[in-house]
């Protein structure tokens, strides 16, 4: 099982009952890649991010390449968005495991979780998606955004 990486920053969405969900960029999947000689390159790009989850009963943890540079901004804009009060579109990353949704009021995001960043229990039913309803305060969409800010700066993309 997967923990935070203590060397960079890591995001906190808490919600009641002690749901939350947690991440941390941990790198480039390939960081010693050879990077192509023009245009965007998808494999040169990969970050693995490092998630912890905890629906109120059990917490679990995965680390996967789950979310491209290019992912970072419009993630970063969506958590300011949400901590102005903005009802933004869902945020996902071309790797769906994580979506959020800014739900009504008050501020209520809810973390749909696809593919393995669900829980074990629910990876072994037909349940294809699996939503935790958290409720962040303003300050720490703040802080999340900062945490996605910082891991563009330390991880740009790369063309």
């Amino acid at each position: 099982m997967s923990e935070l990486n203590h060397r960079f920053p890591h995001a906190h969405l808490g919600g009641q009952d002690g749901r939350f969900v947690e991440f941390s960029v941990d790198g480039y999947e390939f960081p010693d890649k050879q990077l192509r000689s023009e245009g965007f390159d998808h494999d040169a790009n990969w970050l693995f991010v490092i998630f912890r989850v905890s629906d109120g009963r059990r917490t679990w943890s995965s680390r996967d390449a789950a979310w491209l540079t290019t992912d970072l901004p419009r993630l970063s804009a969506w958590l300011r968005a949400a901590a102005d009060g903005g009802h933004p579109d869902d945020w996902t990353a071309l790797e769906p495991l994580l979506t959020l949704c800014v739900e009504d009021e008050p501020l209520s995001v809810v973390a749909r979780l696809a593919l393995e960043l669900r829980s074990e229990d629910v990876r072994m039913s037909d349940i294809r998606d699996e939503a935790i309803e958290l409720n962040p305060t303003a300050d720490e969409l703040l802080q999340a955004a900062d945490v996605v800010d910082q891991a563009l700066d330390g991880f740009p993309v790369r063309d």
